[in-house]
């Protein structure tokens, strides 16, 4: 039995054409040309036509793009190549050229359009050219898309809440229909955008996914929303903002509380020693001086007295004031910070010209 005798070829004209049924069973033959072009054009049923061949002038145009594309990789100018090489392929669609489109696309990390482009050339009829060379990038295309398929990452896409058939999806700008919802769909690794609009509603996210990395990514706030909630501090970012606060507010509470401690202390110090003072310069002038009235020559003694009694009062008050804000303020610490040792130190000095308080912290 000859080709065209065979029960899945039917013969058109000039041409021998093999009909495949999808469900891989016999087709019977038809003698009428009419009938096989109906069931190719109405039935879908893919066909391979022998003697269909593409005419020399679109061999040559397609062999001098893919040239062309093959002189743009080497330069490095992928994108170039990779339209290109497209173009060529529209032209002549044989496995070489849909191989080395699939490598550029490779190339610009358009893996899963790439393993798309690799599966073409294997599935491509070898008799569109040099046989031996096409079946040779057919086998390297078949391996290449097995090398490919585990670096393809995937993404599940969920919706928490019922979209009607009207909605549209795009991924990357691009429409997709609303049946992969729900679905695990290969994606290039990178960052990706994903709309789903309907009437006045909208969810959109936004995403990174590595090489082979898997995740379920859900639909459930608008751009808006999403941009508002990236731009607020988050709650772990609040949190520890506010313990450093609270142990910066309580560390200066603190050594602000032992520094009025300390200088109320010194400025009770002081008061005690120029009371004693005072008491002493008063019994002097008592001898030396009637009814408050002294000598000349106890003149300087009563200025000392004055002195000393303004001086006293005054380190008395800054003691009382010193001591009670201290003690406020180091019982009013949060619980977490405490009382914490303090390198404060304070001291007096008293001289024939005067007194004083010093100290560090």
């Amino acid at each position: 039995m000859t080709v065209a005798e065979s029960p899945n070829f039917v013969d058109k004209g000039s041409l021998i054409c093999k009909i495949h049924d999808p469900m891989g069973l016999p087709v019977k033959p038809r003698r009428a040309v009419s009938v096989a072009l109906l069931l190719l054009s109405t039935l879908g049923l893919p066909s391979t036509c022998y003697g269909d061949e593409t005419s020399d002038t679109a061999k040559a145009a397609a062999r001098a793009l893919g040239e062309q594309g093959l002189a743009a990789m080497d330069q490095g100018d992928f994108a170039r190549a990779s339209d290109l090489m497209n173009r060529a392929y529209r032209i002549h669609r044989v496995p070489t050229l849909a191989l080395w489109s699939g490598r550029v696309l490779l190339k610009l990390g358009k893996l899963v359009a790439a393993a798309e482009r690799f599966r073409e050339a294997v599935r491509l009829d070898p008799s569109g050219g040099e046989y031996e060379r096409q079946t040779t990038a057919q086998q390297e295309a078949s391996q290449a898309l097995s090398e490919l398929l585990p670096r393809i990452a995937s993404v599940s896409l969920q919706l928490l809440e019922e979209a009607p058939e009207s909605a549209v999806l795009t991924v990357d700008g691009n429409r997709v229909s609303t049946a992969v919802l729900g679905t695990s769909i290969p994606m290039d690794p990178g960052s990706h955008e994903v709309h789903l609009r309907w009437n006045a509603t909208e969810r959109y996210v936004s995403f990174r996914i590595g090489e082979g990395e898997s995740k379920t990514i859900v639909l459930s706030e608008t751009k808006e929303a999403q941009a508002r909630n990236a731009s607020r501090p988050t709650n772990a970012r609040l949190s520890q903002s506010a313990k450093d606060l609270d142990s910066n507010e309580s560390s200066s509470q603190s050594t602000a509380g032992w520094i009025s401690l300390a200088v109320g202390g010194a400025g009770l110090g002081v008061a005690a020693v120029t009371g004693i003072l005072v008491m002493g310069e008063r019994n002097a002038l008592a001898d030396s001086c009637n009814n408050s009235v002294c000598p000349p020559g106890q003149y300087d003694a009563l200025d000392r007295f004055h002195t000393m009694r303004t001086v006293s009062t005054a380190a008395l008050v800054l003691g009382a004031v010193g001591l009670g804000t201290g003690t406020a303020l180091l019982l009013t610490l949060p619980k977490s910070a405490g009382p914490r040792q303090s390198s404060v130190s304070v001291h007096t000095w008293i001289g024939l010209s005067g007194l004083g308080v010093g100290g560090s912290y």
